[in-house]
C-alpha cells in the first residue's frame, strides 16, 4: 500500500484553518501561510480543499450588475473634465479600479462645486 500524501491530522488542520478565515482574501492568505509552513504548493493545497469540498472560488460580479467598461469610464472622464474623448482616450490603458476611483472623485468634486455655486447664487439674491 502506498503512503498517504496528506495525513488525516494535516487535512483536519487545513480544513479548520481555511474555514475559520473570513472572506476570500483571508482564505487565500491561510493557503499561502500553510504552503510556506509545509512542502505543499498553493495549487496543491487549493486542489485538496476543492477535493474536500470546502474551497471557495473567487467571488465574481453578480449577474445583472456588470462592471462599467473602461471605455465608458473614459467617456465619463472626458465629460467631467470638459475635454474631447480623444484627448483622454489613453486613460483606457489604466487599471479599471483606478479609473472608477478617479471618475468617482471627479463626480464628487463636481457635485460639491455645483452645490457651492447654487449656494452663492441664492446668497447673491
Amino acid at each position: 500500500m502506498t503512503e498517504k500524501r496528506y495525513t488525516d491530522e494535516f487535512v483536519t488542520e487545513l480544513r479548520t484553518r481555511y474555514t475559520e478565515a473570513e472572506g476570500y482574501e483571508a482564505e487565500q492568505a491561510v493557503i499561502k501561510e500553510i504552503a510556506n509552513e509545509t512542502d505543499f504548493t498553493v495549487p496543491q493545497l487549493r486542489a485538496k480543499l476543492v477535493a474536500e469540498k470546502v474551497y471557495n472560488a473567487k467571488p465574481t460580479v453578480p449577474a445583472g450588475k456588470r462592471r462599467v467598461r473602461k471605455a465608458e469610464l473614459v467617456t465619463q472622464l472626458a465629460t467631467l473634465v470638459g475635454e474631447p474623448e480623444e484627448t483622454v482616450e489613453t486613460f483606457e490603458k489604466a487599471n479599471a479600479k483606478a479609473l472608477e476611483i478617479v471618475v468617482g472623485r471627479l463626480r464628487a468634486w463636481k457635485a460639491r462645486a455645483e452645490a457651492a455655486e447654487a449656494v452663492e447664487a441664492v446668497e447673491a439674491q
